[in-house]
């Protein structure tokens, strides 16, 4: 074997002993390894072609005393714990002390909080051209009675919309 060969071979290894002893770090505690189900979105259907206003509703088999939900448009929920002010961590234009995020801030980023089990969204966010024909994501999370994500439990439909012309 070359020496070159030698070293590529054993520069390789080195990497993926580094690598795996790297990810060994990771550890899942904490986490909840099991499926939750206790959330079902029965409206729209899951591949559902639909029009706005979206009529969103939902079952909830262990709903929270005094929580409310979270429901996202195209875009991934906050972490556990955090609340809808997470959404906005990185928007210079929206201060928490003067009111934002408000209703309207949420909804133009396709964001609804509610207290009920069914809710209307008036605005889709616009995409991109690259995701022009991707189905939409909407998720439904719940909130703990101060507002903070409950959990780590996401529940998912897709949808598309409907053609205007």
């Amino acid at each position: 074997m070359r020496a070159g060969a030698r070293w590529r071979l054993s520069g390789g290894l080195a990497c993926v002993v580094m690598t795996a002893t790297a990810c060994s770090q990771f550890g899942t505690d904490g986490l909840q390894l099991r499926a939750d189900d206790s959330i079902e979105i029965v409206v729209p259907q899951d591949r559902a072609e639909v029009g706005v206003p979206i009529e969103v509703s939902w079952t909830d088999a262990a709903p929270r005393e005094g929580g409310a939900y979270l429901v996202l448009v195209d875009r991934s929920p906050m972490p556990p714990g955090e609340d809808i002010n997470w959404f906005a961590r990185d928007d210079d234009s929206c201060v928490v002390s003067q009111g934002c995020p408000d209703d309207l801030w949420l909804a133009r980023r396709g964001i609804t909080v509610t207290g009920d089990r069914s809710v209307t969204i008036e605005i889709v966010p616009p995409r991109g051209e690259s995701r022009a024909d991707a189905p939409y994501d909407l998720t439904v999370v719940r909130l703990d009675a101060d507002g903070t994500r409950d959990g780590e439990s996401a529940f998912s439909v897709q949808f598309s919309l409907e053609d205007d012309g």
